[in-house]
């Protein structure tokens, strides 16, 4: 199965969109980590990729994250927190939900 058969997956203001590999030439780092926070929280109620092995993090024009294994996108919150969500293993750009603030003139992330 290639990676563009998984569908798109939402956890909040974070969406994970599979696709293909980014040019090579905007990679700028690689890490692996079992636990990436793929999206940051002022409140510390950040989005996290549990995975039972390394999940590979590209940085490149954008962010993408590579599972060789299935893993879980779950919210470090106690209480009214987004339900823990399978990800399938592939290769996925990581997107975050922004809105214009017309007041301010600029385009910022949305706060979960």
């Amino acid at each position: 199965m290639s990676d563009h058969a998984h569908a798109p997956i939402r956890h909040g203001e974070i969406l994970l969109m599979p696709c293909g590999e980014p040019d090579a030439a905007s990679v700028t780092a690689v890490e692996r980590d079992s636990a990436p926070v793929v999206g940051h929280s002022e409140t510390g109620h950040h989005h996290v990729l549990e995975c039972p092995v390394p999940v590979e993090v590209i940085h490149a024009d954008g962010t993408y994250v590579r599972l060789s294994e299935p893993g879980t996108l779950v919210q470090l919150k106690e209480t009214d927190r987004h339900r823990d969500l399978p990800v399938p293993a592939g290769l996925y750009s990581v997107l975050t939900k922004s809105q214009y603030d017309p007041f301010a003139g600029e385009r910022r992330a949305v706060i979960d």
